[in-house]
């Protein structure tokens, strides 16, 4: 089943980003994309095998040395040291930093405690859909006859290899 549903992820995923696939994307940034999620994968793997600590600070761990390594990047790329003046930045951050992150870290935490590697890892499959969708509803994005299918795609292979009960 973990296989298969796998392949579904897969699949689905390609069909919901194909329509980007002809929309200039350098390579490289979809090779950052994958090298990314090879290392969330890992490190899946490596929270399973260390000795637990609490999700806050293994995110403000992980956070901390995340941004040394941008701050000392920023020059390097041409990046400004500017602090963001709109409202809407600061709440936005807010919400990324105490939800998008805090949260959701504590969860997979919380569920990588509970579930196999292999399983808790879909989440990250799930994350690109819920963007399209949210895209939708805050910004009037369109939803394709494509992303559809490609999300029914990565749903179904969710449903098989994380959440559909295992045969003994």
């Amino acid at each position: 089943d973990g296989l298969a549903g796998a392949a579904l992820v897969v699949a689905g995923t390609a069909v919901v980003f194909s329509a980007g696939a002809g929309q200039g994307v350098p390579i490289a940034s979809l090779l950052a994309i994958l090298a990314a999620s090879a290392c969330a994968a890992e490190g899946a793997v490596l929270v399973k095998l260390l000795p637990a600590v609490r999700p806050v600070q293994r995110n403000a761990i992980g956070m901390g040395i995340g941004a040394v390594m941008l701050l000392a990047l920023m020059p390097v790329f041409g990046e400004s040291f500017e602090l963001p003046s709109r409202a809407s930045t600061w709440t936005a951050q807010i919400y990324l930093i105490f939800i998008g992150t805090v949260g959701v870290f504590s969860i997979y935490l919380f569920l990588l405690n509970r579930w196999t590697a292999s399983a808790v890892s879909y989440e990250f499959v799930l994350g690109p859909v819920a963007a399209i969708v949210l895209a939708n509803w805050l910004l009037d994005e369109p939803i394709t006859g494509r992303f559809v299918a490609g999300a029914v795609l990565v749903l179904a292979g969710v449903y098989l290899g994380a959440s559909r009960p295992r045969r003994t």
